[in-house]
């Protein structure tokens, strides 16, 4: 078996330039890896802070949202407006 230990490729045509190898004669069970760990990337940094972009961009989502809801988040009422006596004493809970 052909135990690869360097391989330089092309990586715009993906053919191999070059290439170390040795052939192995035994169990393949034996050939275990260095136990390299494996490639962490480092933390992406947190954004700038461009505060008049993000009031911006805010309140242009506020917008949407109101115009998304629409009627069904208006207060509907009859032809003779609120049902209510205005200047009606309210009654308390428990009074």
């Amino acid at each position: 078996m052909r135990i690869y230990t360097r391989v330089i490729m092309d990586m715009a045509t993906g053919r191999i330039t070059a290439a170390d190898h040795y052939e192995h004669q035994g169990p393949v069970a034996l050939l275990k890896g260095g136990g390299g760990g494996s490639y962490v990337p480092p933390p992406t940094p947190p954004p700038e802070d461009n505060s008049a972009e993000i009031e911006a961009a805010a309140a242009e989502a506020r917008r949407l949202a109101r115009r998304r809801a629409g009627r069904s988040s208006t207060i509907l009422t009859a032809g003779l407006g609120a049902s209510a006596t205005p200047g009606a004493p309210k009654k308390l809970l428990g009074a």
